[in-house]
């Protein structure tokens, strides 16, 4: 059950994050230029020169949208399992924040084992989940250290987006939070 909620947090957020984002752009370089050249790469593949007049005008939003819808459509059809590597590709691929994951330690967790420690969760999860039996007991200390785990990477995964908004429109979507006096 905690493996779902961090899932449908990462996926709400990074939602969140790019339609604020959308909201508040003046002009595509809101977006980094490797998410717009993702997006505009069905206009620039088709086989109608066309198709090029879609960015004409506020036009450019509506193909950031659609290339919103395809993203997470993948990622949620293809992710079962909220990894580092799956949350870095959809934050990369839909806002252009890269390595998110690299922004979840805090004192005595470096990123790297943050990053272990969620694969570890996500795969037990798995085990459980497939009725495939677990390699070790699953006790109420794991599920509440692993319960604190993951509020810590979700505030760190929060403010780090937030922070990225904030830099590419100048908006601040939502408030910076805190876990015991750590952001």
């Amino acid at each position: 059950m905690l493996v779902a909620c961090w899932e449908a947090f990462i996926e709400d957020l990074a939602s969140a994050a790019f339609d604020v984002m959308l909201a508040h752009a003046t002009l595509p370089t809101a977006f980094p230029a490797d998410v717009l050249t993702r997006a505009s790469s069905d206009l620039k593949n088709s086989q109608d020169n066309r198709e090029v007049w879609k960015l004409a005008g506020d036009g450019w939003k509506a193909v950031l949208q659609a290339h919103s819808s395809e993203v997470l459509k993948d990622y949620v059809g293809k992710l079962n399992t909220p990894k580092p590597k799956q949350v870095d590709i959809l934050f990369s691929t839909l806002i252009g924040l890269s390595s998110m994951s690299q922004g979840w330690h805090w004192k005595r967790m470096s990123s790297n084992a943050a990053v272990d420690k969620l694969n570890r969760l996500v795969e037990l999860r798995g085990s459980i989940a497939h009725r495939v039996a677990a390699a070790e007991s699953v006790h109420k200390t794991t599920v509440r250290d692993h319960l604190e785990f993951i509020y810590r990477i979700s505030v760190k995964s929060s403010n780090c987006t937030r922070a990225f908004v904030h830099a590419q429109t100048k908006q601040r979507p939502w408030p910076r939070y805190h876990f015991r006096g750590v952001s």
